[in-house]
């Protein structure tokens, strides 16, 4: 099992900070998976816990559980209603500038493909002295993203989709800027982090905003890259 770190926990609640390559929970689609963030939460607080939605396991970042079937109930419908805010982190290829992505998407392995929004903001940006392919320099962003719906690698999807794939997204982004990370930088991460949820507490009823620190691979990756 991984460390985890708690962010935010009462009675009802518990926010924990997800690292890299952990499944949120067991699943088919994971079977070479060591442990999960389900089974550490409900280790952490000695009884079953409820995962409210979900957080590429390659990813890092905030995941909201539920501690009993009708606080989960209840924070499922905020998140089916859009009540939720959820804001990201991730550097990608390119300038990305601000802008929006409206593209539905399927969902997993089913065919249908749903109505899928994401907002996005540059941060930073930075050109590099990189030779990768045909260009001596190359071109980074950071990026804040906001998904308003809940689809299959959302933001992944949709920043590859108008030319920005996030750094480090062996399934949907750049495979010559990832080696270039993984070989020269030392960077062999999907560079996307869930770093703040806001919500209204389904049982106090009070406003939650919670976030998370930079972890260590963002600093180190910032950091190189002057994204800052």
């Amino acid at each position: 099992m991984q460390e985890v770190k708690v962010i935010f926990e009462d009675e009802y609640l518990l926010v924990a900070d997800k690292p890299h390559g952990l499944v949120v929970h067991p699943s088919p689609m994971a079977r070479n998976a060591t442990g999960s963030l389900l089974e550490e939460v409900q280790e952490l607080i000695g009884k079953k816990a409820y995962p409210i939605h979900r957080l590429d396991r390659p990813a890092s970042g905030l995941v909201l559980f539920a501690k009993s079937s009708s606080v989960a109930r209840e924070l499922n419908v905020s998140f089916r209603e859009r009540e939720v805010y959820k804001k990201y982190l991730a550097i990608t290829r390119g300038f990305a500038g601000s802008g929006q992505v409206n593209r539905p998407l399927n969902d997993e392995n089913k065919g249908n493909r749903q109505p899928s929004f994401t907002t996005y903001k540059e941060i930073f940006r930075t050109e590099q002295p990189f030779a990768i392919g045909p260009y001596q320099n190359s071109r980074y962003s950071l990026i804040e993203a906001f998904p308003h719906t809940g689809r299959f690698h959302q933001i992944r999807r949709h920043m590859a989709h108008i030319g920005h794939p996030i750094i480090g997204d062996v399934k949907h982004g750049d495979r010559h800027h990832n080696r270039y990370f993984r070989e020269i930088l030392n960077i062999n991460f999907l560079l996307l982090r869930g770093i703040e949820l806001q919500f209204t507490h389904p049982i106090t009823k009070n406003s939650l905003r919670i976030y998370a620190d930079l972890n260590e691979v963002f600093k180190r990756t910032s950091h190189m890259l002057n994204l800052s």
